[in-house]
């Protein structure tokens, strides 16, 4: 059979932490370690749980422009002072009361491009 050989070289990063005792009550480094990690995960599971609610998180419909203007209206309509609650994690919510129009249109081009049906 022929072939075509490819050499190929990848590069990986890998966090190494240093200790004893890992499994020692008084060591908390597993536990900061394991917490970080699920601190990482939070945004994936939160639109995992969205999309399981039947929610498009791809849809197109997420760049209109219309989108915008009615976070500005529903602040007018509070009397100025926006509220909305924004999800850190799976039943974590937290209230805002500013939104950033230009943090909000990157977030949609981001989900939009990882999130395509």
């Amino acid at each position: 059979m022929d072939f075509i050989q490819q050499p190929i070289q990848v590069s990986w990063q890998h966090r190494v932490f240093f200790t004893t005792g890992v499994f020692e009550p008084a060591n908390s480094l597993l536990q900061q370690v394991l917490e970080a990690d699920a601190v990482a995960e939070m945004p994936r599971r939160v639109l995992r749980l969205l999309e399981k609610l039947g929610f498009e998180l791809g849809n197109d419909d997420l760049q209109r422009a219309e989108l915008l203007a009615g976070v500005e209206e529903f602040r007018e309509h509070l009397g100025g002072r926006l509220a909305i609650t924004l999800l850190r994690d799976i039943g974590v919510g937290f209230e805002v009361n500013e939104m950033k129009v230009e943090l909000i249109r990157e977030a949609i081009r981001e989900l939009t491009q990882r999130w395509k049906p």
